[in-house]
Parts: structure tokens; C-alpha cells; sequence
């Protein structure tokens, strides 16, 4: 059978079902770039508070789309949060858009990250994401629940045009009705979830939802801040780019975040 996103048949291909709800937003990019090859074990830059001193809590940061592993890094996040008075250690994944594509993105994260810091003796892990990523930090949630502490999502991919219509044009979250939902379908799975997450206390996992009021994804973005409490949810002027997100992820760190979501005081500077 011949699969069609827009224009471009992917005839014989074999890709993932998580592939073919993504593959309508990202086949640019994958027209116009070679996809980076994954790798067993997934790589990785740490960020350690102090060095030879493991914290109780972990910060893991997704990539969006065409990140590389130390944007994180170069566009200022570490250092906000280092500024901020985070106590806690950082580690940035590659977990770009091959994994994804293959498949294996929730099992690299799980095997090569997450398992790994429990088995150190991490208290909590955070999920923080952008786009791609914070897709990526919610799907994770939602595959292997309760693994994780917390998120934190920035202008999150949360599926395709026909469904963000469907719960649309039911007024909400809360008054949209999944129907069946086919085991391919990862897209309705994801917005199930948040509909239950939805009717329960905000707790497990917290999520915090960050997105400028002019990006590509305020639309369904917005719906899923219907579904959080208002005090997780942040907004602020721009578009889907760093300029933006990077001032929200100062301001989150700087109100109720940085004084308590990592479960942990944080430092006070002497």
C-alpha cells in the first residue's frame, strides 16, 4: 500500500506508526536534509552542578527538529538555570528527528537516560523539550508512565491539522470524545491521555507549558493549557524560535519553577 504525505509517496518504506503522523509536518526537511544516523547509545553532553557530586534531580533536555545536542547549551539554558539557583545536574540528548523516524526514540531515551539515572540514585527526573522535543517529553509520559517527575514543554508539536480540528470543533479537551482509538494511532493516544490527565490532580507528572502567542502551534497549544492549571502555564509575545523560548524559560525559572518544580530547594547564593 502507498502512503502519501502530500506530494511524496513513501512507497515500500518501512518507518514507524509514530512516523506517519509526524511525516506531514517534518517531509520538508526531510526532502531537503539528509537525516542524521541514530546511534546505540543515544549521545549525550552533561552538565553536572558540581563536579564528582550527583544531585537528587536531573534535568533532560529534548531537541526540537534540526537541534543540535549543544544548542541547549549555546542558546543560554544552562546558564539560566545555573543563574536561577537550580540545584540540580543536566543532561542534553541527540535524540533527533532519525529516532523518531525509526521508531526507537522512546526506548533510547528509556535505556540510555532515564534507567541509567535511577539506577545512579536520581530522586527526580525532568523532561524539558521544544517543539519536537516536547512532543517527544509528553509521548514519553504517556508510553511509560509515572517514570518521570516532571515537564517542561515548550511550543509542543501535538499532532496533525485533522485532529487539532476534531478537538476544535468539539469546544474542548474535556467535550472532545476519542471514539476507538487504533493502536498506530499515537495522535489520538497523546490527546486521550491529556483529556484523562485533564479530570485528575496535576500532579503526576506536573507539566509546565511554555509557548509564544504568535507560534505555529498556539493553536493547539492552547488546548492543552486548557487542561493545566494557570499557574503552569506561560505565554509571551513571538514566534517557534529560540528568542522566544528563551525568555519563557527565564521567567519560569525565576516565579514558582525555579522555587520548587525540581522537588528541591534551590542554592542560595552566599
Amino acid at each position: 500500500m502507498e502512503r502519501r504525505y502530500g506530494w511524496l509517496p513513501l512507497q515500500g518504506m518501512r518507518i514507524s506508526s509514530f512516523a506517519h503522523g509526524i511525516l506531514s509536518l517534518l517531509v520538508l526537511t526531510i526532502l531537503t536534509a539528509c537525516v542524521p544516523a541514530t546511534k546505540i547509545p543515544v549521545d549525550t553532553v552533561s552538565y553536572p552542578y558540581k563536579a564528582g557530586a550527583r544531585q537528587e534531580c536531573l534535568i533532560v533536555f529534548l531537541p526540537g527538529r534540526g537541534a543540535a545536542v549543544t544548542d541547549y547549551d549555546k542558546e543560554g539554558f544552562i546558564d539560566t538555570a545555573r543563574q536561577a539557583g537550580i540545584r540540580a545536574d543536566m543532561v542534553s540528548t541527540d535524540l533527533h528527528l532519525g529516532y523518531y523516524i525509526d521508531g526507537t526514540a522512546f526506548m533510547r531515551l528509556r535505556e540510555d537516560v532515564i534507567q541509567p539515572a535511577r539506577s545512579r540514585g536520581y530522586v527526580c527526573i525532568w523532561l524539558v523539550g521544544i517543539s519536537l522535543g516536547a512532543y517527544g517529553a509528553l509521548a514519553y509520559e504517556v508510553k511509560y508512565p509515572g517514570e518521570i517527575t516532571g515537564l517542561v514543554l515548550f511550543a509542543p508539536y501535538l499532532g496533525d491539522k485533522e485532529i487539532i480540528d476534531e478537538i476544535s470543533s468539539a469546544g474542548s479537551v474535556k467535550t472532545w470524545k476519542p471514539g476507538s482509538i487504533a493502536e498506530s494511532d499515537y495522535q489520538r493516544k497523546l490527546w486521550a491521555w491529556i483529556k484523562e490527565y485533564a479530570s485528575k490532580p496535576h500532579d503526576s507528572p506536573v507539566i509546565y507549558l511554555g509557548y509564544g502567542k504568535k507560534d505555529r502551534f498556539a493553536r493547539e497549544d492552547g488546548l492543552l493549557a486548557e487542561t493545566l492549571d494557570s499557574n503552569r502555564i506561560i505565554t509571551g509575545p513571538g514566534i517557534h524560535a529560540w528568542t522566544t523560548w528563551k525568555p519563557l524559560w527565564q521567567s519560569l525559572l525565576n516565579t514558582e519553577v525555579g522555587s520548587g518544580f525540581l522537588g528541591v530547594p534551590k542554592f542560595q547564593n552566599p
